[in-house]
């Protein structure tokens, strides 16, 4: 019989792998369940990390990981904190004596955490639209100690897609974000400016000044961005009201000669 290390450790070199085999993960997962309290905080981590990195969900050991993880959050690392938040995020399981469990231990320690560890929990809390104040105003704090040039623009990206999900975001941060961004926005993906405006959209922030930047550096890069991209970014600047006749005239032509690849609702969007 395999000890719980060596089951953890199979998993996690199978989801390294991407070697996603059905029958074989709901298995393991089965075994690990009912020996959950053997388990170390790492195993535990390990464990929900290599399900996300597969997509295979199993709520019976997700349950039991969680409720291992809850008591005793204390003595898990920094990384496997925000590695078995960001799996809970990822495969859209909520448990939420769990992430109160990480947003207490997490939210008390964040100098401790990487810049990718604190993007992770807000973008966990942001997919199972778990709204906890109190921790994203720590999270706040510790960006402007840290400064926002430490964190990359797939960080800023997914908390700023998080505060949208949450209809939350601390204040003054977002603002903070709008100021900070224009100056890195060639390092942003097309999936992160485009994330990056569908946030400001459904918080509702407007700022021209971003917004204008935004446009002027997105009207050269179009090619690169895929159709729902393009579909989002319209639909985000519609719903922001702004009007940037360059952009939008470059817009309509280059959809024009992607329009086989939009889906219905992308066309109505743009």
């Amino acid at each position: 019989e395999f000890s719980t290390q060596e089951s953890c450790n199979v998993l996690y070199a199978l989801a390294l792998l991407r070697f996603r085999d059905e029958p074989f993960l709901a298995a393991a997962c089965a075994a690990l369940a009912g020996r959950a309290g053997a388990m170390n905080e790492q195993e535990l981590a390990n464990g929900a990390y290599a399900c996300a990195l597969l997509t295979f969900r199993d709520d019976t050991f997700l349950s039991a990981l969680c409720g291992q993880a809850q008591t005793r959050i204390e003595d898990f690392k920094a990384q496997g904190v925000s590695n078995l938040a960001y799996a809970l995020g990822v495969l859209g399981f909520r448990h939420d004596a769990a992430l109160g469990a990480v947003a207490g231990r997490a939210g008390g320690a964040l100098p401790k955490f990487s810049a990718q560890g604190i993007s992770n929990i807000v973008y966990a809390f942001g997919l199972l639209e778990y709204r906890r104040l109190p921790f994203l105003e720590a999270v706040a704090a510790e960006m402007k100690v840290r400064g926002l040039d430490k964190f990359d623009p797939q960080h800023l990206s997914n908390m700023l897609y998080a505060f949208a999900r949450l209809a939350l975001a601390p204040e003054g941060l977002v603002p903070a974000l709008c100021d900070h961004m224009p100056s890195r926005l060639e390092r942003f993906k097309p999936q992160e400016l485009s994330n990056s405006v569908y946030a400001l959209a459904h918080l509702r922030v407007d700022r021209g000044d971003f917004l204008a930047a935004f446009c002027g550096h997105v009207r050269a890069r179009l090619p690169a961005f895929s159709e729902q991209n393009l579909s989002n970014t319209a639909y985000s600047l519609a719903l922001l009201g702004f009007r940037h006749e360059p952009f939008l005239h470059a817009l309509a032509d280059h959809a024009a000669g992607r329009l086989g690849e939009f889906k219905t609702q992308g066309i109505a969007n743009v």
